[in-house]
């Protein structure tokens, strides 16, 4: 699945984030301790493995090696735990959540779609499962996180504000950092970024052929047919697809709004 970006021309804060077609979403306060908490959890056993940054749509995003292991937007919460998705001791994660996606090459799965409180509570039923799955992912990074370019400092300074806790700074040097930031403003133009599959591992396939691409469905379907009306897209899309909110806004996006140059 692709993650789909439009970059703001400005830095964007925790206290609210705004985006063309959205009021502004502030985060949980519960659920930003959670992710301080996190930091200094990981920052602690390899301070060159996590990284923090705002992805599609305003996504609070913390990555610990190539995985997002918590990330926060309206009633789409979620995380990552380490084990195995049909183990009887995931059975009430199961089914309380709405989405969840297995992970055999990382040995986890990821679990979204959670309002804040349920997101609050099932961290906290599974608090030990949690903690042991990020200190894993800590350990296993080798030289820095995958995600590190993709790293915004100044979301460390607002979160520790928010949350009232000094919170460290990767290890890893800034620079080169793409941070949503743009320092040369062209105008008329708009800027995207595009995760091309699970840890971009489709990079070199996207760059060889020149072509951007998202993975929604199974499911061959031409969106750029559906209705140009975004509300009427997005109803259209939800219906035939099955995708979440968040979803619907990719395509919409990707097939009505993105244009060459």
């Amino acid at each position: 699945m692709s993650d789909l970006q439009e970059i703001d021309e400005e830095q964007s804060l925790l206290r609210g984030q705004s985006t063309p077609s959205s009021q502004p979403t502030a985060f949980d306060s519960r659920l930003l301790e959670v992710v301080a908490e996190d930091i200094l959890r990981v920052h602690a056993i390899n301070p060159n493995s996590w990284s923090l940054h705002l992805a599609y749509g305003g996504v609070l995003t913390l990555t610990v090696g190539h995985l997002a292991v918590v990330w926060l937007i309206g009633n789409d919460n979620g995380f990552w735990l380490k084990g195995d998705l049909d183990d009887q001791r995931f059975d009430a994660l199961r089914e309380a959540v709405s989405k969840t996606q297995k992970f055999e090459s990382s040995g986890g799965f990821k679990a979204s779609g959670m309002t804040p409180q349920e997101c609050v509570e099932l961290i906290q039923q599974y608090s030990a499962d949690h903690v042991e799955s990020i200190a894993a992912l800590a350990k296993g990074v080798q030289t820095r996180a995958h995600w590190h370019k993709w790293h915004q400092p100044q979301l460390v300074t607002d979160l520790s504000n928010l949350v009232g806790k000094e919170l460290p700074s990767p290890a890893y040097p800034m620079q080169g950092n793409k941070s949503p930031v743009v320092t040369e403003q062209v105008p008329g133009r708009r800027y995207w970024k595009i995760s091309p599959g699970p840890t971009g591992k489709y990079w070199d396939d996207f760059r060889e052929q020149s072509l951007i691409a998202m993975h929604w469905s199974d499911e061959l379907v031409d969106v750029s047919a559906f209705d140009d009306d975004q509300s009427a897209f997005s109803a259209q899309a939800k219906s035939e697809l099955g995708v979440s909110n968040q979803g619907a806004k990719s395509l919409w996006d990707f097939s009505k709004v993105m244009q060459k140059g």
